[in-house]
């Protein structure tokens, strides 16, 4: 799943959310190899690789996730780059960027104005949410993950994708991405 965004003059976070269910969720960030895209700007296979011109228009972003931001349950891999659901909390400290109770974790700033786009592996995950959000989002307590409040997240729970809006808006479609 590519995620594309362009912001004239804020900061955007990537945001991963993790909803718990029965088995570990993993979420891996990968973006194309230098080789990749430069297949990529040479048309080869791009409507197979890239059904979506407009990504040209776009820069790919290296994003890392940040541990500071990360709900206890969360562990990231050594590189940063992959997140997987532990049933068993660890033991971090209780920083004020840290989110807690919602399971979410924020990747480092990946842009502050032009397009940008990320993508991310699911897989056969069986929840996820994934989007942006401003870095001065509520991070304790009751948080919603709604635009209000500074998040712009899409929602994969009990095989139904949904927009996280307001109301919330069920999504439609074709071919779940894996990626």
């Amino acid at each position: 799943m590519a995620i594309l965004w362009e912001t004239p003059q804020i900061t955007a976070y990537l945001c991963f959310c993790m909803f718990v269910s029965l088995r570990g969720q993993v979420l891996s960030v990968h973006l194309l190899s230098d080789e990749r895209k430069a297949q990529f700007r040479m048309g080869w296979q791009k409507t197979s690789l890239y059904p979506d011109w407009r990504k040209e228009l776009f820069q790919a972003a290296n994003v890392s996730l940040d541990p500071d931001t990360a709900h206890p349950n969360l562990s990231l891999s050594e590189e940063r780059r992959c997140v997987t659901w532990s049933e068993k909390p660890q033991e971090l400290p209780d920083k004020p960027q840290r989110f807690y109770p919602l399971p979410c974790v924020l990747g480092r700033q990946v842009g502050t104005s032009g397009r940008c786009y990320w993508e991310v592996e699911v897989g056969d995950s069986g929840a996820w949410g994934l989007g942006i959000c401003r870095d001065n989002v509520m991070r304790k307590g009751r948080v919603v993950v709604k635009p209000e409040d500074g998040f712009w997240v899409i929602r994969f729970y009990r095989n139904e994708y949904w927009a996280l809006t307001s109301p919330e808006t069920q999504l439609t479609l074709k071919d779940p991405p894996a990626r």
